[in-house]
């Protein structure tokens, strides 16, 4: 590693995160590029979008949220039985949240 990676100071953050495909990379988007999504108003979270190199079309989509955003939008909130291995992603649950 270089010299300056030693000096940086690691901090994490209370939060969680959502990941999916998207089938097709958004009209007016370079498909070489990775793209940071933020809110100007709400900075509780933020999504990286990046075409997938090997795929037609295809782009990877993370949407990471910081815990303070379950206070305004309590449905977006993980489920309790913290399923990482659920792939269904278009099933809603009984509270009207998503699962993850």
């Amino acid at each position: 590693f270089p010299k300056s990676f030693h000096s940086v100071k690691i901090q994490t953050e209370p939060c969680f995160g959502v990941h999916m495909v998207v089938p097709f990379l958004p009209k007016g988007w370079n498909n070489s590029g990775t793209y940071l999504i933020r809110s100007p108003t709400n900075q509780f979270y933020y999504i990286i979008a990046a075409p997938l190199p090997s795929s037609s079309g295809q782009v990877s989509v993370s949407m990471v949220c910081f815990d303070q955003l379950i206070q305004t939008l309590p449905w977006i909130s993980p489920d309790n039985n913290n399923n990482s291995n659920n792939n269904n992603t278009n099933n809603n649950n009984a509270n009207g949240g998503i699962d993850a």
